[in-house]
């Protein structure tokens, strides 16, 4: 790394080699990350057509919610599919990885109410069809949050680094880079 102060006398660091100056030593190659990704999307996707053709608006009795709340389902399992698909272009956007985290935790627990109310409202056969499908998705979240934890630990190691370079470069006497290009010469 070098430290430059541009012409406005704010200090800058250049990274040599590589654009991130940690080796992401934690983190999966992209290739598995995608596949984890892809394998969430299947997971996910498994359960469109079991929330699709359960009614809520013919129980007897039950709360409009329900209708609602298996629209919201459907929803959200549309945008985990779209977000996802950003996170395997870029998997190294942390606010991707956690929009995806935090959806599919919010997919669960609306899950999680609808089944109750298919246990109640039609048929506890296909609540726990539901609940196993819901089930076979932990273990990708899982993946995820863990993929989380070392991506987050791998920004924080260059935060650090690169804190330390500027406190080392701002102690060195200033380099200004050029502005302009060099008079040309005569011939």
């Amino acid at each position: 790394m070098k430290c430059y102060l541009n012409p406005q006398g704010l200090l800058f660091l250049a990274l040599a080699g590589s654009a991130s100056p940690v080796a992401a030593q934690g983190l999966p190659p992209e290739w598995e990350v995608r596949q984890h990704l892809a394998d969430l999307v299947t997971q996910t996707e498994r359960l469109v057509p079991l929330v699709k053709q359960i009614e809520p608006a013919k129980w007897a009795g039950a709360p409009e919610a329900y209708v609602a709340q298996q629209t919201a389902i459907l929803n959200q399992i549309q945008y985990i599919v779209q977000v996802v698909s950003s996170l395997s272009r870029q998997p190294e956007r942390m606010t991707l990885a956690l929009d995806v985290y935090f959806r599919l935790q919010l997919m669960e627990s609306q899950l999680l109410s609808f089944t109750d109310g298919i246990r109640r409202h039609q048929n506890p056969a296909v609540a726990d069809l539901l609940s196993s499908l819901t089930n076979e998705t932990s273990a990708s979240r899982e993946r995820l949050r863990e993929y989380l934890k070392e991506l987050v630990a791998m920004r924080e190691q260059e935060r650090d680094l690169l804190e330390k370079e500027a406190q080392r470069c701002r102690s060195l006497p200033p380099r200004v880079i050029p502005t302009s290009k060099p008079p040309a010469r005569k011939q």
